[in-house]
């Protein structure tokens, strides 16, 4: 799937007749074998808001920083790195401030699921039946599980949520996992995802997937400040500015049933 193909995803999106979901992947601090896969959706009514948004907060860090940006590394303005060496840090908390009201005037729904290999153990009745994997999923892979189980939350959420039945979701992935470019397509999908699938891109053309990785990030952040026994001053001050995200973050939990059915279907 080329860039010219996506660029036509996008400006279809943006017509505002389908959902937007943005997807990003992200550690969990002092955990290397355990993932979190981080969803923003987006409905369809404020689509076009939303991309005009993101492309302005881009563009205002780019005047303050006075460099031509693409895309916004938190961990780099938060850590003061690269481009954002030379400016105080109170100042770089700015962008975080933006991102979390941008979050919560459009009251932007977050989905999460985190994976590891110990939380695969909780899938064994699922093992037992012979349900290893589902199309490319491998079920038994802690990063592919979580992926998988998350994209059932996605669907989920919007079968509930959408207006009618006409209303798909195109649905786009950071392209860590995959290529950019790699699309993967499979019928469980088929009554909510755009072309039954989900598509790996850059998130500097794909510019809502930097939602996303602010979603990741500010999760992170704030696990990272539960689990210290002396936050740093500063790290209070972020953790101020991204509370009221907390509200976004939502769960729903009514996957394993439905990945019985689904396999049961598939194997029909």
């Amino acid at each position: 799937m080329n860039k010219l193909k996506y660029a036509d995803f996008l400006t279809e999106l943006q017509k505002g007749s389908q959902y937007g979901v943005f997807i990003d992947e992200t550690g969990i601090p002092n955990k290397e074998n355990k993932k979190t896969w981080v969803a923003v959706i987006i409905n369809p009514t404020i689509m076009r808001e939303i991309f005009v948004s993101i492309d302005s907060v881009i563009k205002g860090a780019s005047e303050f920083t006075e460099l031509e940006l693409k895309e916004l590394h938190f961990v780099d303005i938060y850590n003061g790195k690269k481009g954002y060496r030379d400016i105080p840090f109170g100042k770089r908390l700015g962008i975080f401030k933006v991102l979390v009201d941008l979050f919560k005037h459009y009251n932007l729904p977050i989905l999460v699921q985190s994976m590891s290999p110990e939380f695969l153990q909780q899938f064994e009745d699922l093992y037992s039946q012979g349900i290893t994997s589902f199309g490319p999923f491998d079920l038994t892979n802690y990063n592919d599980m979580g992926l998988f189980y998350l994209l059932h939350k996605v669907k989920h959420y919007i079968l509930e949520h959408r207006s009618n039945n006409h209303e798909l979701a195109r649905v786009f992935i950071d392209e860590n996992y995959k290529k950019n470019g790699v699309g993967i397509l499979t019928p469980l999908f088929k009554d909510v995802f755009l072309d039954s699938g989900v598509f790996f891109g850059d998130s500097a053309d794909i510019t809502p997937i930097q939602l996303a990785d602010f979603a990741a990030f500010s999760l992170n952040r704030t696990q990272l400040f539960i689990k210290s026994s002396e936050p740093k001053i500063r790290d209070v001050s972020l953790l101020e500015i991204l509370s009221p995200l907390a509200e976004q973050y939502i769960d729903i939990d009514k996957i394993k049933a439905t990945i019985i059915r689904s396999n049961s279907t598939q194997n029909e």
